[in-house]
């Protein structure tokens, strides 16, 4: 009985072993809250997002990883930026909503700093966007910044963008995330304008 007691143990400890072995590190299910800091041309807005991020480390011996994910973004302006935006002009204040859907992808480097209870994880990536929701509220008038219809191809917004983006997260017991980032947009928000919108985000989270 004791030797199959003995045999039984041994057994369980070289599958947990095997199972820790196996186990990498940069690969993670997780999600992402941020606050945003919006730049259009000479107008800040300030956002919210929401982020469902998928990571899978890239080799066995190397923490490298791919990151992908799904982002909805959320960003508001209050003020006089008729004139900025569509060149009218009025003392009343407008309010800015636009709301857009995006797909980060990421690649970066998963490094551990104090076995798993700290990493820092710097990444770069790329990520397309498709705005589902642009409004400009001014003049007792609302405006849908995408139709092109009533403001023509030299004010109107276009819907699809593409961009960059560069950051960093600190992993905590590889559970919880903070972490910052950066990014601008290669596409212009308007046609023809020199238009390109920049972000920065600061984001708490969640690993699964």
């Amino acid at each position: 009985m004791t030797k199959t007691v003995k045999i039984l143990a041994l057994a369980i400890a070289l599958m947990t072993s095997l199972t820790l072995s196996a186990q990498k590190p940069a690969s993670w299910s997780g999600v992402r809250f941020s606050y945003d800091n919006i730049k259009l041309d000479e107008t800040t807005l300030n956002g919210a997002s929401a982020t469902y991020v998928k990571a899978w480390q890239l080799s066995q011996k190397v923490p490298v990883y791919f990151e992908a994910g799904l982002n909805v973004d959320w960003g508001i302006k209050s003020s006089n930026i008729l004139e900025t935006i569509i060149g009218i002009k009025g003392n009343e204040d407008a309010t800015m909503n636009l709301v857009n859907l995006s797909i980060p992808l990421n690649v970066g480097y998963y490094l551990p700093l104090i076995g798993d209870t700290f990493a820092v994880a710097p990444y770069a990536g790329l990520d397309g966007k498709v705005y589902v929701y642009g409004n400009l509220n001014g003049l007792s008038q609302d405006f849908n910044i995408f139709d092109k219809d009533k403001l023509g191809e030299t004010f109107a917004a276009s819907r699809w963008q593409a961009g960059w983006h560069v950051g960093v997260n600190l992993h905590i017991s590889r559970k919880y995330v903070v972490g910052a980032s950066y990014g601008a947009d290669f596409t212009k928000f308007q046609k023809n304008a020199d238009t390109k919108i920049k972000k920065f985000q600061v984001n708490l989270g969640y690993n699964f």
